[in-house]
């Protein structure tokens, strides 16, 4: 599970390292770049926005360069990157890992998850 896809820039090293594109789930915050995602071809690519909480009502921040667009505000983020800004926001409820697993898990056929068995037992989880 990959949150924070962005553009799936790490797609060709996940499938270097023998994993399948089936078994990439992959999350980011921005509707343009999952829909982007989809249109190149790149299966389970999604829009949500992961947080501790469920149902949580929040601000997500989009920045100049896309890639700092996130749940948090900018605070640091400003002195050390002070060419990245907010360029525009909107508000969306929050799901957990958990949460999102199961609504993926009911919303997803039963075929598309025999590939999980290919999995090594060890969980992948890459954040940004």
């Amino acid at each position: 599970m990959h949150i924070g896809a962005h553009d799936c820039e790490e797609y060709d090293a996940y499938t270097t390292y023998g994993i399948h594109p089936t078994n990439i789930i992959w999350i980011d915050g921005l509707q343009d770049k999952v829909t982007n995602a989809i249109h190149r071809g790149i299966p389970n690519v999604f829009k949500a926005i992961i947080s501790d909480k469920d149902d949580e009502t929040i601000t997500f921040y989009r920045t100049n360069n896309d890639q700092s667009s996130s749940i948090f505000e900018m605070g640091t983020h400003m002195i050390h990157h002070p060419e990245v800004i907010v360029t525009s926001s909107y508000t969306d409820t929050t799901l957990t890992i958990d949460t999102f697993l199961h609504l993926w898990t009911f919303k997803t056929p039963i075929l598309a998850l025999k590939n999980l068995n290919d999995l090594n037992e060890e969980f992948i989880l890459s954040i940004g």
